[in-house]
């Protein structure tokens, strides 16, 4: 994550936690669905914590990585479980020593790759990839239309590429998963003009 995206995140923790916590996005109903129950998910961006506290609670053994400091703090006080549940990291190549070695049965990434570069995209689709296990679910959620994007910034600052819906599914088919699920939906938060697509891929 760059730093004005981070720096966004850092100082508007708290009014974020309270947000993206009012909102239950489709992709949460697909959990007990494609994911095993009882096996282990890495929460990318896990954010607010709404989601990693969902998948404890529906029997998954679940944890964050979160690249913002505060955040990670907001979403432990909030969901006190969380505690020693989330680490400090990022795609591509800030993924902590005990995250990166083990693989994992699921991952959820959602609202996290529109924050990174085209230069960085491929990088972190092989980090996913290496974190996977053979035959895991990856869940990803993205915004594909989203107002007021100028040169790859929105309105506050933060890092953003809008990417379509093929070209994620093209991504992840080079890297070889295959596609097993996939949606289109309007913004939870009820934002104008947003439309987010749900993909569900297997490795």
């Amino acid at each position: 994550m760059d730093e004005l995206t981070s720096l966004f995140y850092n100082k508007n923790a708290d009014i974020l936690q309270e947000k993206y916590n009012s909102s239950f996005p489709e992709y949460i109903n697909l959990f007990k669905k494609f994911f095993q129950l009882g096996t282990t998910v890495l929460d990318i961006g896990s954010g607010s914590g709404r989601d990693l506290n969902i998948l404890m609670n529906q029997g998954f053994d679940a944890y964050g990585l979160e690249p913002s400091e505060n955040m990670i703090q907001t979403s432990i006080k909030q969901y006190k479980d969380l505690t020693n549940r989330v680490l400090i990291g990022s795609l591509p190549n800030s993924i902590p020593f005990n995250v990166s070695t083990r693989l994992w049965n699921n991952i959820l990434a959602s609202s996290v790759l529109q924050h990174i570069p085209d230069s960085d995209i491929y990088k972190s689709i092989i980090a996913i990839n290496n974190l996977l296990k053979s035959d895991g679910i990856l869940i990803i959620s993205v915004p594909t239309e989203y107002p007021e994007i100028i040169n790859n910034r929105d309105k506050d600052g933060r890092q953003f590429y809008i990417r379509s819906k093929g070209e994620y599914i093209q991504l992840f088919k080079d890297m070889g998963f295959k596609l097993e699920y996939e949606s289109v939906n309007n913004d939870a938060l009820n934002r104008d003009n947003t439309v987010w697509t749900t993909l569900i891929l297997k490795k």
